[in-house]
């Protein structure tokens, strides 16, 4: 019997899907962070003084986006994510609460909301995971996880509490994904990925969850926006609190309250942060030479220079000029 060379072939090699690692992406301010989530329409805002850096990291597979964000300095970030679909999210830090949509939670605290809205105020050294589902996909896979409909309180505004070992498992199989080979198509491959990492999330969720009456913190938040969009229009002549409280209908007391229960910090602190992040924003934006750090400072109210510089590097961890500097040489 004489051996015949095998036809290869007849033996076709099944071909791999082509993979990339997420790449993690870094920023020195918060504006950066908006520009490295251009998919999303997010404004950042840096809170807590000092220099800022943060970390972005994201994957896409069908019908499902993760990210891994990490910010060193507390920061309020709004807008919207995703229009139609559900985002969870889970938050990490050992520096203080975070505010979601004006609820307090703490470290392992689960997130849950439309990708519509999302307002988060985090503190120092935070980190949060995400996930954001389509509502086909979470329509689809709800009823054959647990033979019901998806339950309406899953499109609610909700905080959950995790259990610490939940919270670090969930944490460290998203994180797995993130910095493992990610499938570049849409293949079976990357379905499989996907279903693997989104039943990693749904198995934390209970199936049944109270949704708590949402309207005294809904009032809160849009007593603060209001004050916000206040002084925010008064431009070159900041209010004083007295008339922030006349324009909104409140007390003193009732305004630090609101601030400090939806932000978690005072009214007058909150609404000078907001200028200074408004005149940082201007000064990276802001591509005609002719304008002059002191015509944009003057523009948010701030007409000491040197009160403003001090104030401006205390914020940011450098002086407007080289802000400036900077933007121009860009």
């Amino acid at each position: 019997m004489i051996d015949r060379p095998m036809n290869a072939a007849a033996f076709p090699r099944r071909s791999v899907p082509p993979t990339r690692r997420p790449q993690l992406r870094l920023a020195a301010d918060v504006d950066a962070m908006s520009a490295l989530q251009p998919d999303w329409a997010l404004q950042y805002d840096q809170l807590a003084r000092g220099s800022f850096f943060g970390s972005v990291q994201q994957a896409r597979l069908p019908q499902l986006h993760l990210a891994a964000e990490t910010l060193s300095k507390a920061a309020r970030q709004r807008g919207r994510t995703q229009p139609g679909a559900i985002g969870f999210a889970l938050g990490l830090s050992a520096c203080g609460p975070s505010f979601f949509h004006g609820q307090r939670l703490g470290s392992g605290f689960l997130m849950i909301g439309r990708g519509d809205e999302l307002d988060l105020t985090t503190p120092d050294d935070f980190q949060l995971i995400g996930m954001l589902v389509e509502e086909p996909l979470l329509a689809d896979i709800w009823p054959r996880l647990y033979q019901l409909a998806r339950p309406a309180w899953l499109g609610q505004r909700l905080v959950l509490p995790l259990p610490r070992e939940a919270a670090s498992l969930l944490r460290a199989r998203h994180l797995g994904v993130l910095e493992g080979a990610v499938p570049d198509t849409d293949g079976r491959a990357a379905t499989c990925l996907r279903d693997a990492i989104l039943l990693e999330w749904l198995r934390v969720l209970p199936t049944h969850a109270e949704v708590p009456d949402l309207s005294a913190i809904d009032a809160r938040r849009r007593l603060v926006d209001r004050a916000c969009d206040f002084v925010l229009a008064a431009g070159d002549e900041p209010p004083t609190m007295l008339a922030v409280c006349r324009a909104v209908g409140a007390s003193p007391r009732k305004l630090e309250y609101c601030f400090r229960s939806v932000l978690g910090t005072s009214p007058s602190r909150y609404l000078r942060t907001m200028r200074l992040n408004a005149v940082r924003r201007e000064l990276r934006l802001c591509g005609d030479p002719a304008r002059t750090i002191q015509d944009i400072a003057a523009r948010w109210g701030f007409w000491h220079m040197s009160a403003f510089a001090a104030a401006y590097r205390g914020q940011f961890g450098e002086l407007p000029s080289r802000t400036r500097q900077q933007a121009l040489a860009a």
